[in-house]
């Protein structure tokens, strides 16, 4: 995991909430200037941890990868 820091261009409902292990999750996606962008679960719908123009730090963590398939013609 790495931990990075950038400012936070724009924040987007990720739709309805959810209802998760710890209660229900209210999802935000979130995009920084410089270019990383991931989905923040928060237990409010009013969620204050992120602002746009603020900068903020975050870690990253690739759990998966996914690749082009090839395929033949």
């Amino acid at each position: 995991m790495m931990t990075k820091r950038s400012i936070v261009k724009d924040i987007k409902s990720a739709g309805e909430p959810y209802n998760g292990q710890y209660g229900t999750l209210y999802g935000f996606y979130v995009t920084f200037e410089n270019g990383d962008n991931g989905k923040y679960n928060s237990k409010d719908p009013n969620q204050t941890k992120f602002a746009v123009g603020q900068e903020a730090t975050y870690a990253v963590s690739y759990t998966h990868l996914t690749l082009p398939t090839n395929r033949e013609v």
